[in-house]
């Protein structure tokens, strides 16, 4: 069973469909279980195990993206985006699930002429991204994580557009 965590926001919702249509068990979460607390988290896990459905996979599609905000709303960004990944992961290691969890470029100056690899120098330009920064080591193991690229249709309001192929989870999750 997959916990698809930020299954209400862009990507969750993107990737809620694709898990729907190749016909992978998941279960959704929000704003009702709280990623900045590691008992909420263990809780729903525990109550998801007992009903005979424990989680295996978690997709992590939380946080806080906000980006111009984030200057004047330093404390709910960190909270968001790394106290929460790193409980997650937490939750992931005691319950044996494996994790994947997605970054954003934003922890990168923007000034490279190709396209930034995970090793690649971090240089961020702003609160946004150095708080990012921060979630990559929030107890993510990358041996353990898993990362893929998905595609997010623009929605309105929203004026980015978000690389990411989904195609590649069904493998990864076999």
């Amino acid at each position: 069973m997959i916990w698809l965590i930020g299954n209400k926001g862009m990507l969750g919702t993107e990737l809620s469909r694709v898990l729907e249509q190749r016909g992978l068990a998941h279960t959704g979460t929000d704003r009702e279980v709280d990623i900045t607390d590691p008992a909420a988290l263990g809780a729903f896990a525990e109550q998801q195990a007992a009903a005979g459905q424990p989680f295996t996979w978690i997709i992590n599609c939380a946080a806080y993206t906000a980006v111009d905000k984030a200057e004047d709303d330093a404390e709910t960004c960190r909270r968001l985006n790394t106290n929460g990944p790193g409980n997650i992961a937490g939750t992931a290691k005691k319950i044996g699930a494996q994790l994947i969890h997605f970054s954003i470029d934003y922890v990168f100056n923007g000034k490279g002429d190709r396209p930034y690899k995970e090793e690649d120098p971090t240089d961020p330009i702003g609160v946004y991204g150095l708080i990012n920064i921060v979630s990559k080591k929030a107890g993510l193991d990358p041996a353990k994580v898993r990362g893929t690229i998905a595609y997010v249709k623009d929605r309105p309001g929203h004026d980015r557009r978000y690389a990411i192929d989904c195609s590649k989870i069904k493998k990864e999750l076999r």
